[in-house]
């Protein structure tokens, strides 16, 4: 599987949306920069896209609301929990 590379208009979008508080920690997942509370992801970049986990309860409402889809880094194998944010226009 190829990995595609981070764009840097998608780097630079995940600094500026990535939440300052100190429990957040930044490493590289897929090469690429991550969020992670905890221990575990909940936001990054993957080539070109930026992708969240959400909660089942907030996944459930997302779902429906336009441009959000799942997040695949292998086709037809979606992260459960993970979408894919919707472009800014």
């Amino acid at each position: 599987m190829k990995v595609p590379r981070a764009a840097p208009s998608a780097i630079a979008l995940f600094d500026r949306l990535r939440p300052t508080d100190a429990a957040v920690r930044s490493r590289k997942l897929f090469g690429q920069p991550a969020a992670f509370v905890n221990g575990k992801l909940f936001f990054g970049v993957f080539g070109e896209e930026l992708f969240v986990r959400l909660s089942a309860q907030d996944l459930a409402k997302t779902t429906a609301a336009e441009g959000f889809r799942p997040f695949e880094p292998m086709p037809g194998r979606p992260m459960r929990g993970y979408l894919i944010l919707p472009r800014p226009s």
